[in-house]
């Protein structure tokens, strides 16, 4: 182990007396090609200490990175509860002879006629205006309009499924529920709650759920992404009580291009996501795949990262399949 100490220094160049900035660290033997994230401790006086763990032999580089002041990060949490209704979600509703298209949102402030689209059990709902002719059960998928393209991808967010015969195994792939931030196509057969899917799951021994959210929320306030958590938790929780040789992961978030819009989706958002969804799991029968360390490792700032860092999530993630029960 070893410590390293931070100062910091207000734009005056004094030091500070108050804590509350947003740090990244890392180690890296680059000839090794070897990584990894320091964990800080804030003081609340200016100073800071980011312990690191030494997994390897040889000489490290220390790299300490100040991503937001926290004057900063005062802005940023109150857009964060405030600024979300820059996104415009648009639903295109359609039969075979006509299709329509409404704006949709989590909620809708007005007196006229929505559609509302809503999880009974979880009390979770999302809603679109009333298309002119269309009913509601029309709605076919949806998609987000905003200033910032999320994803240069334009394949559209559908189920997807692979079969390896040779060697029995079946992967199915679903988007998670609204809100879905992406250009493409949201398809609304896929983007069910995942709350709703894990209760349609009879699960077993040979079943191993991956479960990955947080991106698409980061525009919106904190407590709602905590009540889509506590919504999974409880789900996870009902499928190992009547199945517990199932094995279920919850993979943190990636951090993301230092040009994204900070307002919504800066990293220390995705930070406050990480800590909230450790906290929720804290003491369920689940693995933790900790995506947002590698990244920090890696000095990766993509929300799609490249395949050797994705390489080194799914080794830890076989991992643990093959080896004992955690």
């Amino acid at each position: 182990m070893v410590s390293v100490r931070v100062e910091m220094n207000d734009y005056r160049g004094k030091p500070k007396t108050y804590g509350g900035d947003f740090i990244l660290a890392r180690i890296h033997s680059p000839e090794l090609k070897a990584g990894a994230a320091g964990v800080p401790e804030d003081f609340n006086n200016g100073t800071y200490r980011v312990n690191f763990t030494l997994f390897w032999p040889g000489s490290v580089k220390v790299s300490v990175l100040l991503m937001h002041s926290s004057e900063v990060l005062s802005t940023l949490c109150q857009a964060k509860e405030y600024c979300n209704d820059k996104f415009i979600f648009t639903g295109t509703f359609h039969n075979s002879t006509l299709q329509e298209t409404s704006r949709c949102d989590i909620h809708l402030s007005t007196n006229e006629t929505v559609c509302e689209f809503k999880d009974e059990r979880n009390q979770e709902s999302f809603s679109c205006f009333k298309p002119k002719t269309l009913p509601c059960e029309t709605l076919h998928y949806t998609r987000s309009r905003n200033n910032l393209k999320y994803t240069s991808k334009t394949e559209p967010h559908a189920p997807k499924l692979t079969i390896d015969k040779k060697r029995n195994i079946t992967m199915s792939w679903k988007m998670h529920g609204f809100p879905c931030i992406s250009y493409s196509p949201c398809f609304m057969d896929g983007g069910i709650y995942i709350a709703q899917e894990l209760d349609r799951l009879a699960g077993g021994e040979n079943t191993v759920i991956a479960i990955s959210v947080g991106q698409h929320l980061r525009p919106f306030p904190l407590k709602f992404y905590v009540t889509r958590l506590m919504n999974i938790k409880q789900a996870v929780t009902r499928l190992l009580q009547r199945s517990p040789l199932t094995r279920v992961f919850v993979k943190s978030e990636n951090t993301r291009e230092l040009n994204s819009e900070i307002i919504w989706a800066s990293d220390w958002h995705g930070h406050l996501q990480n800590l909230a969804l450790r906290e929720v799991f804290r003491g369920v029968k689940v693995g933790f795949i900790d995506a947002w360390e590698f990244n920090v490792a890696a000095n990766s700032f993509d929300l799609h990262p490249n395949r050797n860092i994705v390489h080194n999530q799914i080794a830890l993630f076989l991992s643990y399949l093959c080896g004992p029960s955690f």
